[in-house]
């Protein structure tokens, strides 16, 4: 007996049986429908003689998913076929005169002489046999199909459901894959700016071995970080579950040494005072170094372009209760209390000449995925300016 195979142009139908053995090779979304349908046209096909029965079964909004049992041809019926055979309403012997043109036409083309609308609270297919009609045949597909009607209604709308889950699954995933890059995008500038600095600067600190040491390690540690950016939008983009990061902990006050030597020399082409003021005895923070430094550069270059020439910003690392509390400061001029709940948003900006507005949203997201929290006050003291905070759980 030649063996109950799938077939259909849809993702989930597109598997074959192989020769005579019986068996059927399915995708798992499939097996359902599968499960359900092989053994009943195995069983129509021996109460009829037929030498095949194939379902046909309007399974998502792609082309029908062809389940067969027997040697059956693969071109699905036309819409018109099938919209006539839903019409009928009823086991039908494809060679009567009063059959649609549509529905006779795909009956002579494809050897098949008798068909079944399989029909719930919506069309669900249909079943086709290669078989010479006899008295029983018709009521034999007819109480096959009643039989399957329920059951099939119940296996399509799983079927359905699951395509609409891995389709949601798939649209998330590009989201995700849309912010990471304009986010990569965003952040790839930093770094950017630190190499630019190093070859402005070259020429003149050639022999200058503070240079070297540590611009230049400050430099590498950049382009890595750029590379580690990149690597990060490649692997979002691999479908599959992403590897689970492992603890996080990081020195706070490494980092933020590390961010004020790398932009002292910014700071003085602007005429700033940079301050950095790390508490003693912190404790590691709970996130990862790249993350930390992302946000520390974004908060502090937000900071040179609101002071004026002449101001300071000031950097400050503090334990606080259970956590780690990090300040910048600003002498520019502040933030409007009723615009500070909206900086956090993506394309926000009070800058008309830069509206872009994704540092900020950038920064949120990441020490929120710390389980961390960042907010915009004004600044302490005379001066005027904002004061940015970030608390990070300790490690």
């Amino acid at each position: 007996m030649v063996g109950t195979r799938l077939e259909g142009t849809t993702k989930a139908g597109r598997a074959r049986a192989h020769g005579d053995s019986g068996e059927s090779t399915a995708e798992p979304q499939a097996s359902g429908l599968t499960a359900l349908f092989a053994p009943a046209l195995r069983r129509l096909a021996e109460e009829t003689g037929a030498e095949s029965a194939t379902a046909w079964l309007l399974v998502g909004g792609g082309p029908a998913t062809r389940i067969a049992h027997g040697e059956s041809p693969e071109d699905p019926p036309a819409r018109a076929a099938m919209a006539a055979l839903f019409e009928r309403g009823e086991a039908t012997d494809l060679r009567e005169p009063d059959v649609p043109a549509a529905l006779a036409e795909y009956g002579r083309k494809c050897g098949f002489e008798a068909a079944a609308p399989l029909v719930a609270d919506a069309p669900l297919g249909a079943i086709f046999l290669r078989s010479p009609v006899r008295p029983r045949t018709l009521a034999s597909l007819g109480k096959t199909t009643d039989r399957l009607r329920d059951p099939a209604a119940t296996a399509i709308a799983i079927e359905n459901l699951a395509r609409v889950e891995d389709e949601l699954a798939r649209m998330t995933r590009l989201a995700n894959l849309g912010d990471l890059l304009a986010e990569t995008v965003h952040e790839i500038r930093n770094p950017l700016v630190s190499v630019k600095t190093f070859l402005q600067l070259l020429p003149d600190n050639l022999d200058d071995p503070d240079f070297h040491t540590n611009f230049r390690e400050q430099v590498v540690d950049e382009v890595r970080r750029m590379e580690r950016l990149l690597d990060g939008v490649l692997e979002q983009a691999r479908p599959g579950e992403q590897a689970a990061d492992g603890e996080s902990r990081t020195s706070v006050g490494t980092v933020l040494e590390s961010v004020g030597r790398l932009l002292e020399k910014r700071a003085q082409e602007k005429q700033l005072k940079l301050v950095v003021d790390v508490g003693a005895d912190l404790p590691e923070a709970a996130i990862d170094e790249d993350p930390l430094r992302q946000v520390i550069l974004n908060l502090t270059l937000n900071a040179f372009e609101a002071s004026p020439e002449g101001g300071r910003v000031r950097l400050t690392a503090r334990h606080e209760n259970d956590g780690l509390r990090l300040t910048i400061d600003d002498e520019g001029p502040g933030i409007p209390e009723e615009e500070r709940g909206g900086v956090f948003e993506a394309f926000f900006s009070t800058r008309a000449d830069r509206p872009v507005g994704l540092g900020l949203a950038v920064c949120r997201r990441l020490v929120e995925r710390a389980s961390g929290s960042v907010q915009v006050d004004a600044a302490p003291g005379d001066a005027g300016g904002a004061r940015f905070s970030v608390c990070i759980p300790a490690a």
